[in-house]
């Protein structure tokens, strides 16, 4: 989780709730202002810093923070404000490559051990003026990725067969905030008010021409971003988390059993009240799991008051 207020990485613990300090207070490479979170299978963190824009990498064992290219400059475009990495494994001596959201287009950063570069990779379709809040990637086992990035109104996509960008879907009724694919594609939505029983998340259907309500309401009256776990077997329903903008910023889980059940999995609090922003989800892989991080982590990220000053500008 990362806590904007506290300028912290925390991880929650999705069976109990607990919550735990996992990046350093002190040292370098500290966070400030950070605006989003991804994660991978092996266990690598990465954050987007806001205040001065660069991508950390997080160690998930000791939480050392190291700067993706080793300090020097990296283009992340204008406004870079959302991540989000592949699952597929790197080649040798190459890590796995990020994608940034920035206004009006996507930025691929590939990275070795000594470098990395970041280099403008699609841009939006013309008439796209909003910044990104949220970026999710479709990566199939064999063949291109696609990308879906979400602007307060519009649902962009990627499409790695014909390697452009193009409006996937335009939300005619409020705000999203929230994007992520695990075998489907799901929204957060907000209608202009909130907190709103219409409020929630919401499930894209291909034979539709809309998404469909999932679970809405009550303690996703008000929702940030959302991060999906798929089935372990690959059978049955996914797991998700979802932030709940509320007095007190929550972490709400959604399953399925006959319908989906929606519960607060934790309320985090800190020296200054976190503001709750973006989430990942990390499965570690089995070798992964004898470090003793646990079956499952949340991760949220904390930059809304920054966004929020971006908006009012």
């Amino acid at each position: 989780m990362l806590d904007r207020a506290n300028d912290r990485v925390l991880r929650i613990d999705a069976t109990t709730g607990a919550a735990s300090t996992l990046s350093p207070r002190s040292g370098t490479n500290l966070l400030d202002a950070p605006l989003g979170i991804a994660t991978r299978p092996d266990g690598e963190v990465l954050v987007l810093n806001g205040a001065e824009p660069r991508i950390v990498s997080i160690d998930p064992v000791t939480g050392a923070q190291t700067d993706v290219g080793n300090g020097a400059a990296l283009d992340l475009g204008t406004g870079p404000a959302a991540i989000d990495v592949t699952q597929r494994d790197p080649a040798p001596d190459t890590f796995a490559t990020a994608y940034v959201a920035a206004d009006g287009e996507l930025v691929e950063v590939t990275r070795d051990a000594d470098s990395a570069t970041g280099a403008p990779f699609s841009a939006f379709p013309a008439g796209i003026t909003e910044s990104p809040v949220a970026l999710a990637i479709r990566t199939p086992s064999t063949g291109p990725i696609d990308l879906f990035v979400a602007t307060a109104t519009e649902l962009l996509r990627y499409d790695g067969d014909a390697e452009m960008t193009t409006l996937f879907w335009p939300s005619p009724a409020g705000v999203i905030t929230g994007v992520d694919i695990a075998g489907s594609l799901f929204i957060a939505r907000r209608a202009a008010e909130c907190p709103s029983q219409e409020n929630g998340v919401y499930l894209y259907f291909s034979t539709e021409t809309d998404f469909q309500a999932y679970a809405v309401g009550d303690d996703l009256s008000c929702p940030g971003a959302i991060a999906v776990n798929p089935p372990s077997s690959g059978i049955g329903s996914p797991t998700l988390y979802a932030i709940q903008d509320a007095e007190s910023d929550a972490v709400v889980e959604v399953t399925i059993e006959a319908s989906p059940q929606v519960a607060v999995l934790a309320t985090p609090t800190g020296a200054n009240p976190p503001e709750l922003v973006d989430l990942a989800v990390y499965l570690p892989e089995p070798a992964s799991a004898a470090t003793g991080l646990g079956a499952l982590a949340a991760l949220a990220g904390v930059a809304r008051a920054k966004r929020r000053a971006q908006s009012a500008a």
